[in-house]
C-alpha cells in the first residue's frame, strides 16, 4: 500500500511540476546591463518582457536521445570494466605462469649442478662452489630493496622461491680472480 502511494505521489509531482514554474522576466537597467529575474522592480516594469521557459524544455525526441545516450554510456562503462578486469586476470595468469616457468628452470639448473659428478681436481670443485655461490648472490641481488647507505637490505619473498641459496665456499677454496673483472692496469699502483 505504501509503495502504491509513493508511486502516485511521484506521478502527481511530475504532472504538476511545470505548472509551478515561475515566470521569468528580462529587462535592461539604467547602466545598460541585461537582467533576468522572476521579480521586476517597479521602474522597469514597462521595459520588462516575459520569457517563456517552454523553449528551453526538451522535446520528447531529445529526451529519448538523452536516455539512449545514458544507456549507451552506462553499457560502455560496464564493457570497459569487464575488459579491464579480463586484461588484469590475463596479466596475473601470465605473470604466475612466468614465475612457475622460472621456478622450474631454476629447479632444473639446481638439479643439474647438484648431479654433477665430483671432479677429480679440487680446483674445479672450488670453481663450481664459487660459481654456484656467485650465481645465488647475483640472483638474490635482483630482489634486494631498501639499501640505504649500506644499512639494512630487505630481500623480497619471491627471491627464496626463485634463487638458489648456496653457502659460502670453505676457506680452503680461494675466490677466483677473473682477468676481465680485475684488469691488470687497475691492480697496479702508480
Amino acid at each position: 500500500m505504501k509503495l502504491r502511494n509513493l508511486i502516485l505521489t511521484g506521478c502527481l509531482c511530475l504532472v504538476f511540476d511545470p505548472l509551478q514554474a515561475a515566470d521569468i522576466y528580462r529587462w535592461v537597467d539604467d547602466q545598460g546591463q541585461t537582467q533576468l529575474s522572476d521579480v521586476v522592480p517597479e521602474r522597469y516594469r514597462d521595459r520588462a518582457t516575459r520569457i517563456t521557459s517552454r523553449k528551453f524544455e526538451l522535446t520528447s525526441e531529445q529526451k529519448l536521445e538523452a536516455r539512449d545516450r545514458a544507456v549507451y554510456e552506462a553499457q560502455r562503462a560496464r564493457d570497459e570494466n569487464v575488459l579491464r578486469r579480463q586484461a588484469n586476470e590475463k596479466a596475473l595468469a601470465f605473470e604466475q605462469e612466468r614465475r612457475e616457468r622460472a621456478a622450474q628452470e631454476l629447479a632444473r639448473a639446481r638439479a643439474k649442478t647438484d648431479s654433477v659428478a665430483p671432479a677429480d681436481n679440487t680446483n674445479s670443485q672450488c670453481e663450481a662452489l664459487w660459481r654456484r655461490y656467485n650465481d645465488g648472490v647475483a640472483c638474490f641481488s635482483r630482489f634486494a630493496a631498501g639499501n640505504v647507505g649500506g644499512r639494512s637490505v630487505r630481500i623480497r619473498p619471491e627471491a627464496f622461491q626463485l634463487c638458489a641459496d648456496a653457502p659460502l665456499p670453505p676457506s680452503s677454496c680461494s675466490p677466483p680472480v677473473r682477468a676481465e673483472v680485475f684488469p691488470m692496469n687497475v691492480l697496479r699502483w702508480p
